[in-house]
């Protein structure tokens, strides 16, 4: 139940789209600032240009049309466009005559972008693609003067990528981290609402019952033995839930001395069944500073098609809110 966050997901993909945004764009400046002094009519003479304008053409295009459908960028589109950036460079530099044309330096923003943006796993290709690309040349250019220079910054850029990448782990673990620590509550340990709710909505891709839960009279622990007495209660409580929930459960603090169990794979008997059980744990495990058992009641509902988040809750919140009643009830 407990996934890690993805480092690619939310706020993170959008920075991965502008870091891509703002690559292409260096990238189209310094090509426009390179052409008058490198044109690109070495290979195939003055249609040369009608093929650079056509590439810088689809560019714009295709980074408008980014700009505008920020979510069809994904990770892996992302990615391609940084190969598209790579075999671009090597249309430039075969264009304007081979080693002689400074056309290849670009290939260090697309280093920096790919380093930077993407994960060694991922950039590992990538970085391979562009050793191929810079020394394409040996292909079709008998002019070997500049392979000396080429292979400096070949030898140059892997340093680089090297340091970005271990920068971005860092950055990406410190961030795995935080985000973790948003989900936990520090009182109990459990997960926070914010968990619950990020769990909660990949759960119900399957069967899945919702038991949320209270504890009995709880304010007049608070108000007869402090807070601290109350804090105490809580943490045991919230211990005993996760020692009787089962393994594919989940245990939540939603907050106050409310608590909600993620139920996967259950229906409606095995809901009915692990309330009552974890209403005993509670029950069994935590006493209240004058000795009385501290109780708690559950209510459950299971996800039927159609429920999102809020309707599972508020179903279950409506059958503890009756239990709490009847319980009240024969009291009285």
């Amino acid at each position: 139940m407990k996934a890690a966050p993805d480092p690619y997901a939310g706020n993170n993909a959008g920075n991965l789209r502008r870091l891509s945004a703002a690559g292409w764009v260096a990238g189209l400046v310094v090509v426009a600032g390179i052409a008058p002094f490198a044109p690109p009519t070495e290979a195939i003479g003055a249609w040369g240009w009608a093929v650079w304008a056509l590439v810088s053409v689809v560019t714009l295009a295709v980074l408008a049309w980014l700009v505008r459908h920020p979510r069809r960028a994904t990770v892996d589109l992302l990615l391609a466009t940084n190969y598209a950036a790579a075999v671009t460079v090597a249309l430039e530099q075969w264009l304007s005559g081979g080693w002689r044309a400074p056309y290849h330096e670009i290939l260090v923003l697309v280093v920096l972008v790919g380093a930077l943006g993407h994960p060694a796993r991922r950039f590992a290709p990538l970085g391979a693609f562009i050793a191929v690309v810079a020394l394409l040349p040996l292909a079709y250019d008998a002019d070997r003067t500049a392979l000396v220079g080429v292979a400096a910054d070949l030898v140059l850029w892997a340093g680089l990528a090297a340091f970005c990448l271990v920068l971005m782990q860092r950055v990406r673990a410190q961030r795995v981290a935080t985000e973790r620590l948003a989900q936990v509550d520090a009182l109990t340990l459990l997960g926070n609402r914010r968990a619950f709710e990020a769990q909660a909505a990949a759960a119900l891709e399957g069967p899945v019952a919702l038991a949320v839960g209270d504890l009995d009279a709880f304010k007049a622990v608070n108000d007869e033995h402090g807070h601290l007495a109350g804090d105490a209660c809580l943490a045991e409580a919230a211990a005993a839930l996760a020692a009787r929930a089962r393994s594919q459960d989940a245990v939540f603090r939603w907050g106050g001395d409310e608590f909600a169990v993620l139920l996967c794979g259950a229906g409606a008997e095995e809901a009915a069944a692990a309330a009552a059980r974890l209403e005993a744990a509670v029950a069994e495990a935590v006493r209240k500073p004058d000795g009385d058992p501290l109780r708690m009641t559950f209510g459950w509902a299971v996800h039927e098609p159609g429920m999102d988040v809020d309707a599972l809750v508020a179903a279950a919140d409506a059958r503890l809110l009756r239990r709490k009643a009847a319980r009240r009830a024969v009291v009285a």
